[in-house]
């Protein structure tokens, strides 16, 4: 909500605050936790009052990985069939691993005219968690 007579870019998001119960989980030895509803504190317009607060940071890794191909042109993959790359990961200490697919030929009937190329992960430390990854591809020749 903005505030119409402030003299700076002030945005007031009212969110309710919850009270987090931690209980122990005897699967993985991790912590639930199960938030719960409180009244919201009463606050006079543009005052944001607040009795408590967090700062929730994502991380976000930026790596890069170059897959040379000899001899592409002599390629002799059906559709369907596929070259891997080697597994990767963003640093030596990063558990989730990686890998590129690429099938010369499509994967199917569909995409048998075109060059399909995937990234795969190939493994994650905690398969529970969601990945997400954004990427993008490049597809250099060589002269």
């Amino acid at each position: 909500m903005m505030l119409p007579d402030s003299p700076q870019n002030i945005v007031v998001v009212r969110v309710p605050s919850p009270s987090v119960h931690y209980i122990p989980s005897s699967m993985s030895g991790d912590n639930i936790i199960i938030p719960t509803q409180n009244q919201q504190p009463v606050h006079s317009f543009g005052q944001p009052v607040s009795e408590s607060w967090c700062l929730t940071s994502v991380k976000v890794i930026k790596f890069s990985f170059n897959w040379t191909i000899n001899n592409f042109s002599f390629c002799r993959e059906e559709m369907g069939e596929a070259l891997k790359s080697s597994t990767f990961s963003a640093n030596l200490n990063d558990k989730l691993k990686w890998c590129l697919r690429l099938n010369p030929k499509g994967l199917d009937e569909e995409s048998k005219d075109y060059l399909s190329l995937y990234l795969l992960l190939i493994a994650a430390p905690n398969s529970k968690c969601e990945t997400r990854a954004k990427f993008k591809f490049s597809i250099l020749n060589a002269k």
